[in-house]
């Protein structure tokens, strides 16, 4: 996941910044604020696993907000990353007044999920705007090559 998000941001960041506005609709979130979500829900993840509080963003606007945010998502993910190594345990999320149950496992598979699903929406809302990034390199065979 970590290689995969660095490479998808690496590829975001050879376009325009007009970019980060489009949406799929209107109302929709931008290709910007779905870049902010990936972090904001990494942080999320890493907040379940380890009780790490997570920070209020804002919407990438600018390619130099781009870069800041696939820096902070290289530094969670690699936070992410160490869990892999851990036992699966059940783990209680405190939320406020609210307890959730989650195993490890849980939490680390929706992280990979949730980002590829963002990823897809990000690469389709840009398609329609005649602008391309390739998700097939950012495949298993193109990271075991």
């Amino acid at each position: 996941m970590v290689w995969s998000d660095a490479r998808f941001l690496d590829q975001i960041l050879q376009l325009p910044d007009r970019s980060l506005a489009l949406s799929a609709a209107p109302e929709e979130w931008s290709v910007g604020h779905l870049i902010m979500h990936l972090v904001g829900s990494a942080e999320w993840f890493n907040f379940c696993l380890t009780a790490t509080p997570w920070s209020d963003l804002l919407p990438a606007q600018t390619m130099a907000d781009v870069r800041k945010f696939k820096s902070q998502l290289g530094d969670l993910g690699a936070v992410l990353s160490t869990q892999v190594t851990m036992d699966d345990e059940l783990l209680t999320i405190n939320v406020e007044d609210e307890k959730i149950l989650a195993h490890r496992s849980m939490i680390l598979s929706q992280a990979i999920m949730h980002t590829a699903e963002h990823k897809g929406q990000i690469a389709t809302i840009l398609k329609a705007n005649g602008l391309h990034i390739d998700l097939d390199v950012l495949d298993l065979w193109h990271f075991t090559s």
